[in-house]
């Protein structure tokens, strides 16, 4: 029974990496191992760098240990991320759980089904870390049989302690989402902290990086002191001590079962507890009447912001706007350098086109179309007009995108010296791209729809539109970058001109999509069918 449950679990897992069609099986699973060979090369190729960096140095001041260490908290690191928020999903709040129940099945072959299986994701996430540490350390230091096998046996069992990690921090969610109203805000911070931390790694590893290499003594102490569980990882490959394997096996193993044991104890308790939330007191008040684009308009935006994976997938753009400029107000000399490289005029320009990109990484109106999937006929039954329906579906996308564009213009106030007429520009031209970023969104989820899916981040993340939207989006900047530069060739407008050029272009091309969506939009839409 264990056996069947783990490969439905894995049939899941695929399904929904496939989209929940029914396509040919075997195009299907040539097609996602060719993805994600792609994408673990190219995640290879950044911890390459990452552990090249650090390798020689530490091997050079005898510190393999902390070589090894680092690569160990990398890979809990990644693996922990990856796996959170779906043990909080299939352990604690799985749609399957009464069904299962009713079965004659053990409550431990459900738990150990969904550990399992989510091990197996841990598996791949540490393989793609691991294989590049290992490589490195064999091209700088050299080949050594011992170390080689140490570190293979370990990797078998170092997921052990990022799932139990992730099996406790995931209960800790699910908990506090039963005790709030809006529990979906819980998923939604908790993502947002952590893509926070991923960004600031992103813009900062080069820099730590160096100050590890350098600073190798220091580091090693803190290893030992606060992270004495790597500590024990990297010694245990580092000098091959068969003590410290031993030891590191029971530190991951331990956990481990006792988490398994004491879950599948509790599991009736979870299957069966209130997931719904704290409830909402009602209060009683006068209800006001709406009009029609504005029930339809609210319908739209409690679609989003209802929905986390809609919230990170779709929006999570407009959010880190503010961030990025804010970062630019303490960008230091080198900010201060590169204004002075381009000029006061120029500067301006560059600001805004950066803007206008991301206004084009926000997708909210793309999959708006797709989200309705089998309600869409309850819309379309409605004496409601297309031109109300298609109006409601793109405001939501400018709404939320307004304020951070507004916020961040007002920050680039404070972080560069810029013209009076470029002050102005780097908040217009942002609201116009963002204008015109959800017309082609909302055009191209016209379309390009989605209904066929099983879980909602298929139609946001995998569908047609939103990747041909963030394509458009890029193709449009490229596009007036061009043109600006064949002006500039052609002496046809000054450099103090170029943003004022930059704005009448976006309000032509926003005319152009209002007009398209006006002739084609209503068609559209009737032929819409699920």
């Amino acid at each position: 029974m264990l056996r069947i449950l783990i490969k439905l679990r894995f049939l899941e897992i695929m399904n929904q990496m496939q989209g929940g069609k029914k396509r040919n099986k075997k195009t299907n699973i040539l097609g996602l191992i060719a993805v994600y060979l792609c994408a673990f090369l190219a995640v290879g190729f950044l911890f390459v760098q990452i552990f090249h960096s650090i390798c020689l140095p530490y091997h050079m001041i005898g510190l393999d240990w902390l070589y090894f260490a680092f690569s160990g908290i990398v890979v809990f690191t990644l693996c922990f991320l990856g796996s959170v928020f779906l043990a909080q999903k299939q352990i604690y709040e799985a749609n399957d759980n009464e069904v299962l129940l009713s079965m004659p099945i053990k409550p431990m072959h459900i738990i150990l089904s969904r550990i399992l299986s989510l091990l197996g994701l841990n598996y791949l996430y540490a393989l793609a870390t691991t294989v590049p540490a290992i490589i490195v350390y064999i091209f700088d230091v050299g080949f050594n049989l011992g170390v080689f096998i140490v570190f293979a046996l370990l990797l078998l069992f170092l997921p052990f302690l990022s799932m139990t990690f992730s099996i406790i921090f995931g209960s800790f969610i699910a908990w506090i989402s039963s005790k709030v109203s809006r529990p979906k805000v819980i998923i939604v911070v908790f993502s947002m902290i952590f893509m926070l931390g991923y960004f600031y790694l992103c813009f900062a590893w080069q820099k730590l990086m160096a100050e590890m290499a350098k600073s190798g003594a220091a580091v090693a102490e803190i290893f030992r002191k606060y992270l004495a569980i790597f500590y024990v990882y990297g010694k245990a490959i580092a000098d091959t001590d068969i003590l410290f394997v031993l030891l590191f096996i029971l530190i991951c193993c331990i956990p481990f079962v006792l988490v398994c044991y004491f879950i599948s104890k509790s599991f009736i308790s979870i299957a069966t507890r209130n997931k719904g939330g704290k409830k909402i007191a009602y209060h009683e008040k006068r209800a006001k009447a709406r009009g029609i684009k504005s029930a339809l308009i609210s319908k739209e935006c409690a679609m989003f912001i209802g929905s986390p994976t809609y919230i990170l997938n779709a929006g999570v753009g407009v959010l880190f706007m503010p961030l990025i400029c804010i970062y630019l107000i303490f960008g230091g000399d080198s900010l201060s350098n590169f204004t002075k490289m381009l000029g006061t005029d120029l500067i301006g320009v560059f600001i805004c086109m950066g803007l206008g990109i991301s206004t084009g990484m926000v997708t909210i109106s793309s999959p708006s179309f797709s989200l309705e999937s089998k309600t869409l006929w309850i819309l379309k039954s409605l004496p409601i007009r297309e031109k109300d329906i298609i109006f409601a579906k793109l405001m939501p996308h400018i709404l939320f995108s307004f304020p951070f564009v507004i916020i961040s213009g007002i920050i680039i106030q404070f972080a560069i010296d810029l013209n009076p007429v470029d002050r102005v520009m780097v908040i217009l031209i942002p609201l116009v791209t963002t204008v015109l970023n959800a017309m082609i969104g909302l055009f191209l989820g016209m379309c390009f729809p989605k209904f066929n899916w099983t879980n909602e981040a298929v139609a946001i993340k995998q569908s047609s539109a939103p990747l041909l939207s963030l394509l458009c989006g890029v193709a449009v900047e490229g596009g007036v970058i061009g043109l600006l530069f064949a002006f500039v060739k052609g002496e046809m407008f000054r450099v103090n001109e170029l943003t004022s050029v930059v704005l009448a272009i976006y309000l032509i091309l926003c005319v152009i999509m209002a007009i398209i969506i006006k002739l084609k939009g209503e068609s559209l839409l009737k032929k819409m069918q699920i």
